[in-house]
């Protein structure tokens, strides 16, 4: 178990999550190499179909048994479940599983939680609820769902239609909002459309230039010819 939560403590803190593609109107390629290319070759971002997928990969090269699931990520403001637009993994590890997922951004949990507990890990806890499984995160006006997910098994055509309705769909956040993190809990930084959250203080990005310097310098991203576009929409 050590190994596994050092393996996603650094996947989050390397790769960062962010939805760049999307918010300029394109659908990220999830096939292994291209999520390989793009990530690790390019040093962009990318979500949780890219980042998961290459987790899988990792972990399968390590000798771990893992499995995806499909989740439907629940709205804060209604409570209520969306499609199933979110990947994330099953693990099996010292003859227990757990839920590895380093690709659900801000929110999600920073360590691979056991399954089947029902106790609250750090600031996460897996709640059973009928056939699904509930991820909830303790906020001071309590516990609050993130997603559910039950164990239909998962084919790469459903992970490619997940991805594609993600991107593409005008309900979906992506389309609309710029997203990327990096880290996890105390360490994570985070940058909303053009607010920047860093070290407990947030700021507003000034400008093109700010914004290139907080993509390459602060996230480590290369994705200096995208800032144009990203400012272009960032301040419409």
């Amino acid at each position: 178990m050590v190994g596994l939560a050092q393996m996603q403590a650094a996947h989050l803190d390397a790769l960062p999550f962010g939805d760049i593609d999307a918010f300029l109107g394109r659908v990220p390629d999830v096939a292994p190499q291209p999520v390989w290319q793009k990530l690790i070759a390019t040093r962009c971002d990318g979500w949780c179909f890219e980042q998961n997928t290459l987790a899988l990969r990792a972990l399968a090269a390590l000798d771990y048994s893992a499995t995806p699931v499909m989740a439907r990520v629940v709205n804060r403001d209604t409570g209520l479940p969306g499609p199933r637009s979110h990947m994330a993994l099953i693990v099996q590890a010292e003859s227990t599983e757990w839920l590895f997922d380093v690709g659900f951004g801000g929110p999600g949990a920073p360590v691979p939680l056991r399954l089947g507990t029902g106790d609250w890990q750090g600031t996460h806890r897996l709640r059973t609820e009928g056939a699904a499984t509930v991820l909830e995160m303790a906020r001071p006006d309590g516990p609050a769902p993130l997603y559910i997910f039950d164990r239909a098994p998962v084919l790469p055509v459903d992970i490619e239609a997940a991805n594609f309705l993600a991107a593409t769909w005008p309900r979906a956040p992506f389309p609309g909002n710029l997203m990327v993190n990096k880290g996890a809990g105390e360490t994570k930084t985070s940058l909303l459309n053009r607010r920047l959250t860093q070290d407990g203080r947030t700021r507003e990005i000034a400008d093109a230039a700010d914004l290139a310097h907080v993509l390459a310098e602060v996230f480590g991203l290369n994705r200096a010819q995208d800032v144009p576009a990203l400012w272009a929409r960032l301040k419409a």
